[in-house]
């Protein structure tokens, strides 16, 4: 209690970089947790964070793609290092995961997206607009009506007359910043349909019976090269392929082997291409 006493006090004072070492406490115990001062510094290395990582696994869960801070991390990080260095922190998805991970990207929307801590909200937007030119902002205009001031003593309020006829007072102008996202939301869905899809073959059995067709999806939203990579993809022949192999451990080297040759042939250079154009190159 004291030591929150002081704290407050050394706030107060403004001196809250000078309190720790005077107190002979430790900083990396004692830590700044308000923007403008340590937690914004280090926020401002969000990207340069995730970008010294050699590779991203994601605990994804139904509404992953909900919050603000994994859909930027995602982002980042995929633009960063590339997709084929993010994996699913899951041995494969039943059929109803599969239909709740497929809805979420249809209402993937970054605008729309939950944060918990508002102060981080403008800062991670700002983040996104920076690494994505191709999401350019632009001005709206909304009108809605002056609220009536209280008038001075002796004096009637202030009206707006047409024609002769007093009506209320003029309408107010707004405007709002606005940013079209729809560039980075093609990316984040592109990325996490090929991510996804490479983790649904690599875990389909021989039958085929998991398989889950994310191609469909990639044609509802318009990614038809996706789509198309998507068709190379038959798990359940190379099962038959690899059969041949003597041991059980071989057979499954050999099928992850195909795999991840159709990942790379197919599915990375259709993302590059999408990462090229989210950037506001030619893709």
């Amino acid at each position: 209690m004291e030591a929150m006493d002081l704290a407050s006090g050394a706030l107060a004072e403004g001196g809250l970089r000078k309190w720790p070492p005077r107190l002979r406490l430790r900083d990396e115990v004692w830590t700044e947790l308000t923007l403008g001062s340590m937690r914004a510094e280090s926020l401002e290395l969000a990207e340069e964070n995730l970008a010294l990582h050699s590779g991203l696994v994601v605990v994804a869960s139904w509404n992953h793609f909900d919050r603000l801070w994994p859909l930027f991390e995602w982002a980042i990080f995929c633009a960063a290092r590339g997709p084929e260095r993010v994996q699913l922190a899951a041995v494969g998805m039943p059929g109803p995961a599969v239909v709740e991970y497929q809805r979420a990207l249809r209402r993937l929307g970054v605008a729309a997206a939950e944060c918990r801590d508002p102060r981080d909200r403008p800062l991670l937007l700002a983040k996104l607009e920076r690494a994505f030119p191709s999401c350019r902002p632009h001005e709206e205009k909304t009108y809605g009506c002056a609220k009536w001031t209280r008038p001075a003593a002796g004096r009637p309020k202030e009206l707006l007359v047409r024609n002769g006829v007093q009506t209320g007072p003029l309408p107010e102008i707004h405007r709002e910043r606005l940013v079209d996202w729809r560039p980075l939301e093609r990316y984040v869905r592109a990325t996490a349909i090929g991510v996804f899809a490479r983790e649904a073959a690599l875990n389909a059995s021989e039958d085929g019976k998991e398989r889950s067709d994310w191609g469909n999806l990639a044609e509802e939203l318009e990614l038809f090269e996706l789509r198309d990579a998507l068709k190379d993809c038959r798990p359940w022949l190379w099962h038959r392929h690899v059969a041949q192999e003597q041991d059980e451990a071989a057979q499954e080297a050999s099928f992850k082997a195909v795999v991840e040759d159709w990942w790379r042939a197919a599915v990375l250079p259709v993302l590059r291409e999408e990462l090229a154009r989210v950037r506001g190159g030619t893709a």
